[in-house]
């Protein structure tokens, strides 16, 4: 990894630290809406998250991201122990390029997109409206989180 990249890296974990508590837990929030990131340091922290996390990238513009967006919300309710989080792309908060930051691999060739982190690593990820695929990963998700505690005690 050459100095620019090792700055860069250096430059946003600083900055995640320093914003980490901008980000309110899912577990914390007792009615299951997805809260909604704005900036990109909270799209950052959320990425690096060591709880069971998704992420629902989207448009406004995009059909397919609304429809989606309904059955996400309905898994949200259902699923209190996964934080779920909702980021529109604009021209504020630009989507694909702070992905790319932490994931070059990660391609994004439109919305809806869903990504799935776990202990502050991209598990995986969903790209297109298809709530039956979201529901399975999402489930998935949740049996990796109920592993990690089940091991644990």
């Amino acid at each position: 990894m050459d100095v620019s990249k090792k700055l860069l890296l250096f430059f946003t974990l600083t900055q995640l630290l320093q914003v980490s508590s901008t980000i309110t837990p899912h577990s914390t929030d007792p009615i299951g809406e997805p809260e909604m990131l704005v900036t990109d340091k909270q799209l950052v922290a959320a990425l690096y998250s060591q709880e069971p996390t998704a992420i629902m990238l989207k448009s406004t513009s995009c059909p397919h991201c609304k429809a989606l967006e309904v059955e996400y919300r309905a898994s949200a309710k259902k699923h209190l122990m996964i934080n779920f989080y909702t980021a529109t792309n604009s021209a504020q908060l630009q989507l694909i390029p702070i992905i790319k930051s932490v994931d070059a691999s990660l391609k994004i060739p439109g919305f809806p997109t869903l990504i799935f982190i776990h202990k502050g690593k991209i598990v995986d990820h969903q790209i297109g409206g298809n709530p039956q695929k979201m529901n399975e990963k999402i489930q998935n998700l949740r049996k990796r989180a109920t592993a990690k505690n089940t091991k644990s005690k």
